[in-house]
C-alpha cells in the first residue's frame, strides 16, 4: 500500500519498479537523490543502482565484478565431470558402456534378491521371484542412466 508504479528502471528490469511516497516527493520537488530505484534485475549482482548500470554503457560496473574461482569455471567443471567416477562413463565406446551398465544390473540383482525372497519362495515361485529380482535390478540401473543424463544435460 502506498507505493507507485513506475516503469521499469532499466533496460535489462522487465519488471517494474517501485517507489515510495517520500522517493515520488523527492522527485516531483526537484530534488535529486542518488537511491531513488533500485535495479530489480541486477539486485542479485550486489544491489547495483540502475543509474550506475546506465553510466558505464549498460554493463556492470568493474566495481562490481569479481573473478569466478578457478574450481567454478566451465573448463573445469567439464574435465571434473568427464573425470568422474561415473560421469565420466559417457563418453566410453559403447561396447565399454554397455558392459558397465551390464555390471550394475548384476550388482543391482545381487541386492534386490533378498528383497524379492521376503516377497515369493525362491524354490516354488521361481518366475516370479527372478522377474520382482531382474525389476528391482533394473530400477538400479534406470537411476544411474538417468543421473547420467541429467549431469550431461546441465
Amino acid at each position: 500500500r502506498g507505493l507507485a508504479r513506475t516503469r521499469g528502471c532499466c533496460r535489462w528490469c522487465a519488471n517494474e519498479s517501485r517507489e515510495t511516497p517520500r522517493t515520488r516527493a523527492r522527485r516531483r520537488s526537484g530534488r535529486r537523490t542518488l537511491s531513488t530505484v533500485t535495479c530489480r534485475a541486477s539486485s542479485g549482482r550486489g544491489g547495483k543502482k540502475a543509474r550506475e548500470g546506465e553510466a558505464n554503457g549498460g554493463g556492470l560496473s568493474p566495481n562490481l565484478e569479481m573473478a569466478v574461482p578457478k574450481e567454478q569455471r566451465p573448463v573445469n567443471e567439464l574435465n571434473a565431470l568427464r573425470e568422474g567416477p561415473i560421469s565420466g562413463w559417457a563418453g566410453l565406446d559403447l561396447p565399454s558402456f554397455v558392459q558397465r551398465l551390464g555390471a550394475v544390473w548384476i550388482v543391482g540383482f545381487v541386492f534386490s534378491c533378498p528383497v524379492a525372497a521376503g516377497s515369493y519362495e525362491p524354490s516354488r515361485d521361481t518366475p516370479e521371484f527372478l522377474l520382482s529380482a531382474g525389476v528391482g535390478a533394473t530400477l538400479l540401473q534406470t537411476a544411474l542412466v538417468v543421473r547420467l543424463y541429467t549431469s550431461w544435460n546441465y
